[in-house]
This record gives C-alpha cells, sequence and structure tokens, in this order.
C-alpha cells in the first residue's frame, strides 16, 4: 500500500509539472485562438501549480524522472510569468505634484441580477459616495433599492428596456440624460456627458460584455465598442465595467491597444467571484479573476484605486478616484 501511495503521488508531482506547462504553454497561443485565450485568464493558477509542482519534484521524484519533471515546471513558471508579468509592468499615469483639480471618484460595478442583498449592496454604493457610479446587471436590484440610489444620485443615464446598464451621477448630464444615454444596438454600452467636480465636462461610458465562451459573441462587442471610442474624445474619457476579461488574456490586451492612450487605472484588482452562486451563495475564499476595468484618458491621474466590501453580488464594485490639471485661473481684473 504505501509503494501504491508513493507512486500516486509521484504521478501526481508529475502531473503538476507537465499541466502547469502545457497550459501556460496554451495560455500564449490565446494570440490565435479566442477558444485557448481562455485558458490565459487563469494564468496565475497555472503559475501556482507550476511552482508546487518544482517544489515537490526534488523530494518526490526518482533521479530519472526529476529532472525532466523540473524542466516542464521551468516551462510552466516561464510561459505564465510571460502572460502575467506586462500586467504589472505597464504604468500607470499617477498624480505627482501640486496643480491638479479636486478629485472625481468613478465606482463601477456589476450589482449582479440574481443579488439577494439589495440593501447591503445599496449600502456599500453610497458609503463609496462616488461622483459618477457606473452599474452593469442594475434590474438584480429591488425597486426600493434602486429608489434609494435615486434619491442620492438624482441624475440618471439608462438604455432602453432589456437593456441592464445604468449611469448615475451627481451632477446633471449635458448629453445622455435624464432618463437614456447613447446606447449601443445591442446595448452593450451607454455613454453620455456629466460634469466633473471641477466644473469642467467628462465622457462616461459603461460596458458589459458576454462571457468570451464562445468567443465569437464578445469579439463582436469589443470591436463595436472600440469604433465608438474611437469617435469620442479619448483625453477626457471614462470607461467602465465588467468585461469579463482577465488583464493576461490576449482580448484585453488588443482592447487596451484599442483604447489607447486611454489606460486601465486598475492593476491586477481581482474582482471576481464575491459569492458562489453554484454552493448556496456562499462567500468566495478569494477572487480569482480581474475582469472589472476602469480606463480613463490622458487628462486624467490617478490618485487611488481600491475594491469595495462584499455585499450581495457576486463582483466586488472597483472605486477609482481621478484627477486632472486645474484649469488656469481667470485673469485678474
Amino acid at each position: 500500500m504505501r509503494k501504491l501511495l508513493g507512486t500516486i503521488g509521484q504521478a501526481t508531482v508529475a502531473e503538476l509539472c507537465l499541466g502547469g506547462a502545457l497550459l501556460g504553454l496554451a495560455g500564449l497561443a490565446g494570440w490565435f485562438s479566442g477558444w485557448l485565450d481562455v485558458i490565459a485568464a487563469f494564468a496565475p493558477i497555472w503559475l501556482a501549480i507550476s511552482a508546487l509542482g518544482a517544489l515537490l519534484a526534488w523530494p518526490t521524484l526518482g533521479r530519472e524522472m526529476r529532472r525532466p519533471a523540473l524542466i516542464a515546471a521551468l516551462v510552466g513558471v516561464v510561459a505564465n510569468l510571460a502572460l502575467i508579468a506586462p500586467e504589472y509592468l505597464r504604468p500607470i499615469p499617477k498624480a505627482e505634484g501640486a496643480g491638479l483639480g479636486p478629485p472625481l471618484t468613478v465606482l463601477t460595478f456589476n450589482t449582479w441580477d440574481d443579488n439577494r442583498q439589495y440593501e447591503q449592496t445599496v449600502d456599500a454604493i453610497l458609503a463609496a459616495n462616488a461622483d459618477i457610479v457606473l452599474l452593469q446587471e442594475f434590474f438584480g436590484l429591488s425597486l426600493h433599492a434602486r429608489q434609494r440610489l435615486f434619491a442620492a444620485y438624482p441624475y440618471r443615464a439608462g438604455c432602453p428596456a432589456g437593456c441592464d446598464l445604468v449611469m448615475l451621477s451627481k451632477r446633471p448630464w449635458l448629453v445622455g440624460g435624464p432618463a437614456t444615454a447613447n446606447a449601443t444596438p445591442k446595448y452593450v454600452a451607454i455613454w453620455g456627458v456629466t460634469s466633473a467636480p471641477d466644473g469642467q465636462p467628462v465622457d462616461v461610458m459603461t460596458l458589459h460584455y458576454f462571457w468570451p465562451l464562445p468567443p465569437g459573441g464578445q469579439a463582436r462587442q469589443r470591436a463595436l465598442v472600440a469604433g465608438i471610442v474611437a469617435g469620442l474624445p479619448k483625453a477626457s474619457l471614462i470607461v467602465g465595467g465588467d468585461t469579463n476579461l482577465a488583464p493576461w488574456t490576449a482580448a484585453l490586451k488588443r482592447q487596451d491597444a484599442a483604447f489607447a492612450p486611454m489606460t486601465r487605472r486598475e492593476r491586477a484588482l481581482f474582482s471576481w467571484p464575491a459569492l458562489l452562486a453554484r454552493l448556496g451563495r456562499a462567500p468566495s475564499p478569494f477572487p480569482i479573476l480581474p475582469i472589472d476595468h476602469l480606463y480613463a484618458g490622458a487628462a486624467w491621474k490617478t490618485l487611488a484605486v481600491r475594491r469595495l466590501p462584499r455585499t450581495g453580488s457576486d463582483h466586488f464594485g472597483i472605486l477609482v478616484t481621478l484627477a486632472r490639471d486645474a484649469p488656469p485661473a481667470p485673469p485678474a481684473r
């Protein structure tokens, strides 16, 4: 029995080493296949598997198996690091020195269409006290919960029936209000113009993509949104929402390039799942995918980024504080 358990243990360690390598290489091939790009979304998990295999290979495997297993584990570590590292190395415009105007806080939050703790979710949104709130799956909230939000945010930009995107602002909508915003044909995104605390206009968009399985439907959504963003003033534009894409996927990297010179202001901020829907809505031990993102144009500098506490949604909300250069002082009279 001991010998059998030892053999099973060695096979498991070898599988960890080989599996992490194969999955990492498959993720790298996501540039050529949307199906393989889904594997890339879980690169941190494959990296952990490869590292665990390497740690266990030396004391567990015999001399003949140890070397190929360690080589496979090394391939897995390198392949998955190649996917993940660019996210941690990319620059994010941050505030430096004085000369900035008043801060603008923006919250993007998928409130979940199966939310059953509406009041707790609204409590978290109101406590964040954002200037602009971008919500996806908004109609998962009860009527009373929505009324509480509308009381705090009297200016609303949404889209027609069948769409679950809403943008709330503390200031009037200059374009896109009072009840509807410019929307894509399939209601993938809505956008409008409101005012920032500095008194200047700010263009805002929220979006919600399908899961990338099968990849074709989401690819068409991304192309549609990229075309709209190309026609908007990118310098002051803010785009936030649930993309269902991790930063190490080729799909999100392509979107980053399409939205440039806008940049994502959160860095590998894991936002899903907050709750395990299949396990009686138990709290997830930790989120495994960073799929909620917020972009801002070059006029905006990042002051802070944080995740909201767990509520009744299966997502965590992402709160970003931005500021842009203070407008010039009026000439002396």
